[in-house]
C-alpha cells in the first residue's frame, strides 16, 4: 500500500480522546491558555508594583500568572514589590495581604 492511501485509511478513524486525568492533555491546555494571555499583558506598559505582604513564616515562591515572574517571599522577607498584572491573582491566595 503507497504512503497515499495509509494516510487516506488513517484519516477515517476518529481521533484518539485522552481522558481528562491525563497530564499531557493537562499541559497542553496551560500551554495554549498561557499563548493566549501573556502576550497581550506583556504588551501593556506595566503599571507601579504593588507591595504584597505574605502572613505566614514558611518561604514559599508565588508564580505570577500573567508575566511568569516569581516572587519569593519568607517570615524574613515577607513584603515584595509585585508586577500590578500579576497583583490581583496572588492577593486572592489567604496567605497574601496588600502591604
Amino acid at each position: 500500500m503507497c504512503c497515499g492511501k495509509r494516510r487516506e485509511e488513517l484519516s477515517s478513524y476518529p481521533a484518539a480522546k485522552l481522558p481528562p486525568s491525563s497530564s499531557r492533555q493537562s499541559t497542553a491546555g496551560v500551554r495554549s491558555h498561557r499563548a493566549q494571555v501573556a502576550p497581550s499583558a506583556r504588551a501593556q506598559a506595566p503599571g507601579a508594583p504593588v507591595s504584597v505582604r505574605y502572613t505566614e513564616t514558611q518561604s514559599i515562591v508565588a508564580r505570577g500568572p500573567i508575566t511568569g515572574r516569581r516572587y519569593a517571599f519568607s517570615g524574613a522577607n515577607p513584603v515584595q514589590s509585585i508586577d500590578p498584572r500579576d497583583a490581583a491573582a496572588i492577593l486572592q491566595a489567604r496567605f497574601f495581604r496588600r502591604a
